[in-house]
């Protein structure tokens, strides 16, 4: 389903109305599934058969919308102790990189510590 995108998602990339993106796909006959929602059906459409536009449109918006997240991470500062004379670089490489994985994950929501434990920093 990861190939499959709505109109409303359609929508915001292209800066028009969820009609506008109906009545376009109509209009140009794209190639759609319906599922089942709450309420009624839903149209997917599938991201290989949209017009070459639509396609760009979804990629600068998938794009501008992943950016901020980004540069958040990329601008973050990894607390590390390099100072410390008994590991080697490979060692302190490895330990910085896990530093940052779990730092991104604690920014994203996905890493949250549990209550009641208390961790003494490095």
């Amino acid at each position: 389903m990861a190939d499959l995108i709505n109109s409303a998602d359609i929508a915001v990339a292209l800066g028009i109305s969820k009609r506008g993106v109906e009545l376009k796909a109509a209009r140009e006959s794209w190639s759609y599934h319906e599922v089942a929602v709450r309420g009624g059906k839903k149209r997917l459409f599938p991201l290989a058969t949209l017009p070459a536009d639509i396609r760009l449109a979804l990629q600068k918006q998938a794009i501008s919308a992943a950016l901020p997240v980004i540069a958040k991470e990329i601008a973050a500062p990894v607390m590390t102790r390099a100072d410390d004379p008994s590991l080697t670089g490979d060692q302190v490489l490895g330990r910085n990189a896990r530093a940052g994985v779990l730092a991104a994950l604690r920014r994203c929501g996905a890493c949250r510590p549990r209550p009641g434990v208390v961790r003494k920093p490095p």
